[in-house]
């Protein structure tokens, strides 16, 4: 686990009491190979009350069986449904140990009835987590899940059992703090399901909680869900902070025992505690890659001594995947103390101050989706309007940083498409859609990724008509949302897997994109750079197709930038032989093949744009650009053009 921290000050006035705010950034490691994973017990707690008949069970048994054929055997699966009544249609256990027919066939069954007892239905999937944690057998412990997740989907209100938010979330949170913990994340389908319920039990289970106003957004979401959960690397993340001592005869505040802080505040909604000197702050699981932001707030009491001083410490620890042993990492947090003069030129660091004025706009989306519930359209447009206005007026923090203007321009685009929602769709989805977003990005989670294809910023390029989008994300989500018909690998000659995309797109593939790319090279011989070429996707990968692009290596393969824009403009004209009408393309030759991003976006641009021209039948392209720069250089190519 990658793990830094930024001080928005690091000079402090001799004898004076400051407030500091503490930037944490953490990125999880990357995740092992599906076949080497530690197995992972997930429980889906289906709703199947009345309301859910016709197409959303049908949606709902859909994405439940995508979710059964993806999983390995070292997996454990349950399936408890609830209405006024709950059911186990599927016992937790491992898919290794079991038929799958019988399972499909159980999912299969499923049909709609009665009323809606949310909490038993929680419950019990609670119940079903804990027992897929209980190892009897010792000689099986290389067999264990390394965590438990309980995926509840619903469509409506809960109007049996337990019904308030603040238990459910406290039943969530135990569950997740337990010494076999329990993640809770919810999917809500349609316009009439209690988004504070479904959020507070996510929030409480530190998991996620996802909106899908349709049936063919809900197979996506679902979908978004499990792969992030058997991309998991990290489990059990706790940050502590723990204050250094004072010296003798300081009072403490809030709980918190005498030292060099004396009040310590967790900015967003991310769960913490207070625990005599220290306070605890509740991460949960991480998947692979996962960046996370956590802002947290230092009022140091005035110190006498000017020098170096170490006020506090950040303690990070949790649970690896897949060795299982539990890893700690601190970092101390450091202080000048200088004379008052000395300090009164001091500049805040731009990081932390970006941080802290995006964690600000974030409690609008929160206000807006509780005035929607009320029926207050224009308060809710006013308080979203409000957060972009300040916003707006403080781009200049970013400077010239491209990652941080980026994340302001992804906290505007937020916040525009809230705000547009309250104009374009009733309150009741309009204020789902503000819950779920402030649910996601008030817990310190950048990498939020596209969920629907008409999701990123529209280019537009020539005059084919054809629609362009760049998405920040995962070119394997992006595969597996199920709305492109091909998607581009970044290939080298031989068709084999490696690291970046390549790898990705392997690993999630299976072996049968492994066969299929080599039964390729073995017919035809290896691929030229700058060319591409088709084979089937397999079953795995939710596309029906994989284009491989052979980019150059830059500066070795010449002339580097026309082989570029032939591995784009062949890809596209490769998809369009195969009959696609959207393809998913990632930013080809910028990883490992050392591609200078800036160069390389205008050239792809290009190269797509003049294919696009030619197109028959593709007429939707979706670059999905993994980082913040990346998907900086592309905006700026796509001005510029």
């Amino acid at each position: 686990m990658h793990l830094t921290a930024h001080l928005d000050i690091d000079l402090l006035a001799l004898s004076t009491d400051e407030q500091l705010t503490c930037l944490v950034e953490l990125t999880a490691p990357m995740p092992p190979d599906a076949a080497e994973r530690p197995g992972q017990a997930i429980v889906v707690v289906l709703d199947r009350s009345g309301s859910m008949g016709g197409e959303p069970i049908a949606a709902a048994r859909s994405a439940i069986t995508d979710l059964v054929r993806r999983l390995s055997p070292q997996d454990a699966f349950g399936l408890v449904t609830f209405d006024a009544h709950v059911e186990i249609p599927v016992p937790v256990g491992r898919m290794g140990e079991r038929s799958l027919d019988d399972v499909l066939a159980a999912v299969a069954d499923i049909e709609a009835r009665g009323a809606t007892d949310l909490s038993a239905g929680y419950l019990m999937g609670l119940r079903e987590a804990s027992r897929a944690l209980t190892q009897p057998d010792a000689s099986a412990a290389d067999m264990r899940c390394s965590g438990a997740t309980v995926l509840l989907l619903s469509d409506g209100h809960a109007n049996a059992g337990i019904t308030d938010p603040a238990r459910l979330a406290a039943l969530a949170e135990k569950a997740q703090q337990s010494t076999r913990p329990t993640t809770t994340s919810t999917l809500g389908l349609g316009q009439h399901y209690d988004e504070q319920i479904l959020a507070a039990l996510a929030r409480g289970g530190s998991g996620e909680h996802r909106y899908a106003p349709d049936n063919d957004a809900a197979s996506a979401e679902f979908a978004g869900l499990v792969e992030d959960l058997l991309s998991k690397s990290v489990t059990g993340a706790l940050l502590r902070i723990l204050p250094r001592p004072a010296p003798l005869g300081a009072a403490g505040t809030d709980g918190i025992a005498p030292g060099h802080v004396d009040h310590i505040v967790v900015h967003g909604s991310l769960p913490s505690w207070a625990d005599k000197d220290n306070v605890t702050v509740n991460l949960g699981d991480l998947y692979g890659g996962e960046e996370r932001q956590i802002l947290i707030g230092l009022h140091v009491p005035a110190l006498a001594a000017a020098g170096t001083t170490t006020v506090a410490e950040l303690e990070l620890s949790y649970t690896a995947l897949p060795d299982l042993e539990v890893h700690t990492v601190t970092l101390p947090v450091s202080v000048h103390v200088v004379p008052g003069d000395e300090a009164r030129g001091r500049v805040p660091d731009p990081r932390v101050s970006v941080a802290r004025l995006l964690v600000d706009a974030d409690e609008a989306k929160r206000i807006a989706a509780e005035r929607l519930r009320e029926g207050d359209t224009e308060a809710a447009r006013s308080a979203l309007a409000t957060a972009a206005s300040r916003v707006h007026a403080r781009r200049d923090l970013a400077g010239a940083d491209p990652v941080l203007s980026s994340r302001i321009d992804g906290a505007l685009a937020d916040l525009a498409e809230v705000e547009r929602s309250t104009h374009e769709y009733s309150d009741a989805w309009a204020g789902k859609l503000a819950m779920e977003s402030w649910n996601q990005t008030s817990r310190g989670k950048l990498r939020r990724r596209a969920r629907y294809l008409d999701e990123g910023l529209d280019v537009a390029l020539g005059t084919s008509g054809a629609r362009v989008l760049l998405v920040q994300g995962d070119i394997v989500q992006q595969a597996r949302i199920g709305r492109h018909d091909a998607v581009v690998n970044a290939a080298n000659p031989r068709l084999i897997g490696g690291a970046g995309v390549a790898g990705a797109l392997f690993a999630a593939g299976g072996r049968s994109l492994a066969d299929a790319c080599s039964e390729h090279v073995a017919a035809h011989g290896p691929v030229s750079i700058g060319d591409a070429v088709a084979t089937p996707a397999g079953p795995q990968l939710g596309v029906a197709h994989v284009v491989h692009a052979v980019g150059p290596r830059y500066g070795t393969d010449l002339p580097s930038d026309e082989l570029l824009a032939a591995a784009h403009r062949r890809s596209v004209e490769v998809a369009d032989e195969m009959g696609c009408t959207s393809i998913a393309i990632p930013a080809l030759s910028t990883g490992v093949f050392g591609y200078p991003v800036d160069e390389a976006a205008p050239i792809a641009l290009r190269a797509v744009s003049d294919a696009l021209e030619r197109c028959v039948s593709v007429r939707h392209v979706t670059f999905v650009l993994y980082d913040a720069v990346t998907m900086h250089a592309y905006q700026s190519a796509a001005t510029a053009a």
